[in-house]
């Protein structure tokens, strides 16, 4: 998905959220209208990504992990803090990939249970 449609599709939502359109709460239109596990799932995808923010926030506060030179490292604002190991290295990845997969899931979800069971096909 490239990010024009991920932005057009951001809009989409914030526009669906107004009450002008919505005639009520956004997660309630999106609760009320599919099965009732899609509810659940939303709570849990929701705290899901507070919590993975939270300790990636945590995990990745040394810098952000960097090959310079052949060298593992981490890396703030342009500036080298230390050097780590492979291992530390493949960790710290896997957090960030994890922290922007959860925020995708974050829009990603929301949108598809708005389009696959709110908006009525004409």
């Amino acid at each position: 998905m490239s990010m024009i449609s991920f932005f057009a599709l951001g809009a989409t939502i914030s526009v669906e959220r107004t009450k002008k359109y919505s005639n009520g709460k956004f997660e309630d239109k999106l609760v009320s209208s599919g099965p009732k596990y899609l509810g659940k799932i939303l709570k849990y995808i929701r705290w899901y990504i507070i919590a993975v923010f939270i300790f990636s926030l945590l995990i990745l506060a040394d810098g952000q992990p960097q090959i310079e030179n052949g060298k593992y490292i981490l890396n703030r604002q342009g500036t080298m803090i230390k050097e780590i190991t492979y291992d530390r290295f493949l960790s710290l990845k896997r957090t960030e990939l994890r922290l922007f997969s959860s925020l995708w899931m974050g829009f990603i979800f929301p949108a598809f249970v708005y389009f696959k069971y709110v908006v009525k096909r004409a």
